[in-house]
């Protein structure tokens, strides 16, 4: 699928609308590749096969009709349209075009398209449950893409949100193509998601016209067509809906679908395929049909927000799965638990940037950039390891007093209160923040450093930084009794890269077996014992998409939407540099 700049030559020619004729990915940048769908099984290619045989016999049919006198014309299109609104929650307060005035037909995907709807923060949940979060089928009413009180509570909640248009919320880049659209008054405008009619047409709705974007049909699935025909998912939904989009204005010439899942543009694409087959075998021109992936841009919701929520859907969950008509045994009540990796004083983003920039380390590429932790403990601390540091939450001022590298591989700065009156503490004889190491060494071998340069008194980078607990909290049965070696904090190795910790440690000769890793790009999980058997899961948060790793036992996999992106900021120039911090200095060995 080759890259594009995103354009509008035109507006007048029906042939070049907003696009190339291939199915380009729109992106700020440099766009990924499609990831190829898995085969479609026969009965949906046969169920596609006949939709499209279907929509381009019925097409030719209802085309040499419109051709046949003026009169014909006038009475063919006020049935069809008729029959096509009634796919439109606007049904009744919106009519739609006539048929010989459309040459074209658009069609938005809203999620992760027009809108940037937010996404289950995976540093917030660990990674099972975030696959698990996404699956209808987990809770008893509906996931996180099933129930509209998530989507309600984006930013300051609904009310607020209204009055400014869910500003910063939404794919400005598709607004300007909506709005390009309803430019073209020979153009049907459709927006298409697989949202339910049901639970999401107020809110949508609501979103759109606060936006100010004029769509002849909103279209979201119910649970059957106006005909009564039941929908199996979501693609065969759409493709339905296109059937009969196609059915009714047979003067379109050419098509252009926005969606941002690779699976649903190679389902459309080959949809299209098999349509154009058979407008061939009927010796008719073929639709120029255009299916454009849209790169996601991941955002999330606010992480006290998101955890309230996922709690509500918990205890509605607990209810229907306790109550006397519950006869379903997958539906278990289920529990939250927090898993904690290690303490630290963790500093901002733009901290860890401006002490990043101050004193530089090699830009090779073996070296994991670090610079954002103090490290206080490598598990969970203990009640009175957190008294000794103040409590989570508490903000101490440090100070650089020294910097220091060991044998060209880890580089690292000693820090202290800026008040010696403060409550600090730390595992370590002395606070040490990783600014970084070459791959394969350990963050704690910052501890073999001998040699320290001392920083002049008067050029001290001061920061404050926040005492933190890298944690992930999980979902699992209730009746899971299995704690495991992975549900205890004796853990056998904890990868913290971001900064990257590791800590071997042997507890009463016997190793515990438990793997945690965590980096900025990267999240994993592996474990034993919980809910979910043997098993573990690896993914990243930096790369284009968050691969399930292996999984022997019971639970859920990943599913859903699940996506991974960059999370992280540094820079190695003196751009960024605050009064008082030093220049970039060479390092002593």
């Amino acid at each position: 699928m080759s890259a594009f700049a995103v354009t509008h030559g035109h507006h007048h020619n029906h042939h070049n609308h907003h696009h190339s004729a291939s199915a380009p990915i729109l992106n700020a940048s440099v766009p990924a590749p499609v990831t190829p769908a898995l085969p479609m099984t026969q009965q949906q290619m046969g169920r596609n096969a006949s939709i499209s045989t279907t929509t381009a016999t019925a097409t030719a049919t209802a085309s040499a009709a419109a051709n046949t006198s003026p009169s014909t014309t006038q009475h063919v299109p006020s049935g069809l349209v008729a029959g096509l609104s009634r796919w439109s929650i606007l049904h009744g307060r919106r009519e739609l075009p006539m048929i010989p005035g459309i040459k074209s037909i658009h069609i938005y995907d809203f999620d992760n398209t027009l809108f940037q709807t937010p996404q289950p923060n995976p540093r917030l949940w660990n990674f099972h449950t975030v696959g698990q979060l996404q699956q209808q089928e987990f809770f008893a009413n509906g996931g996180w893409w099933h129930d509209s009180r998530i989507l309600s509570a984006i930013g300051e909640g609904v009310e607020k949100e209204e009055e400014n248009a869910w500003e910063g919320w939404w794919n400005e880049k598709i607004v300007d193509l909506v709005v390009l659209s309803m430019a073209n008054k020979d153009t049907l405008k459709v927006l298409l998601t697989g949202r339910s009619t049901k639970g999401f047409s107020e809110i949508i709705e609501r979103m759109v016209k606060a936006k100010k974007l004029d769509f002849d049909m909103i279209c979201l699935k119910p649970e059957a067509s106006p005909e009564g025909e039941p929908f199996q998912n979501t693609m065969h939904f759409k493709q339905a809906l296109l059937t009969k989009i196609l059915e009714t204005y047979v003067h379109a010439e050419d098509l252009k679908i926005y969606e941002d899942r690779a699976k649903h543009v190679t389902a459309f694409e080959k949809f299209f395929a098999e349509y154009n087959a058979t407008l061939a075998r009927l010796g008719r021109k073929p639709l120029a049909a255009n299916v454009v992936q849209v790169l996601e841009q991941i955002k999330y919701l606010d992480p006290l927000k998101e955890s309230i929520e996922i709690v509500r859907l918990l205890n509605e969950h607990n209810e229907i799965a306790r109550g006397q008509e519950n006869v379903s045994p997958r539906l278990q009540p289920l529990i939250l638990k927090k898993h904690v990796f290690f303490t630290a004083y963790k500093l901002s983003e733009v901290d860890s940037a401006v002490l990043l920039a101050a004193y530089p380390i090699p830009q090779l590429g073996d070296i994991h950039t670090l610079a954002n932790i103090i490290m206080i403990t490598p598990r969970k601390a203990h009640p009175s390891v957190l008294q000794k540091a103040g409590g989570l939450g508490n903000e101490i001022e440090f100070e650089v007093i020294s910097t220091g590298v060991w044998q060209d591989r880890i580089w690292a700065v000693t820090v202290r209160p800026v008040d010696p009156k403060a409550k600090c503490y730390t595992d370590t004889p002395k606070p040490i923040i990783v600014l970084g190491h070459r791959r394969g060494v350990k963050p704690q071998e910052a501890n073999l450093i001998k040699r320290w340069t001392e920083v002049e008194e008067g050029s001290r980078f001061k920061f404050k930084a926040v005492v933190w607990e890298k944690k992930s909290l999980r979902i699992e049965g209730e009746d899971s009794r299995l704690e495991g070696q992975g549900t205890n904090n004796n853990y056998g190795n904890n990868n913290y890269n971001g900064g990257h910790y590791q800590h071997n440690q042997h507890h009463n000769n016997h190793f515990h077996h438990h793997h945690n890793n965590y980096h900025q790009g990267g999240y994993g999980h592996h474990e034993r014992g919980g809910a979910h058997g043997q098993g573990g899961n690896v993914g990243h948060e930096g790369g284009g998409g968050a691969p399930g790793g292996y999984h022997r036992g019971g639970g859920g996999g990943m599913g859903g939407r699940g996506r991974g992106r960059r999370n992280f900021y540094h820079s190695n120039s003196g751009d960024n540099q605050r009064p008082g911090v030093p220049r970039p200095r060479k390092w002593d060995s």
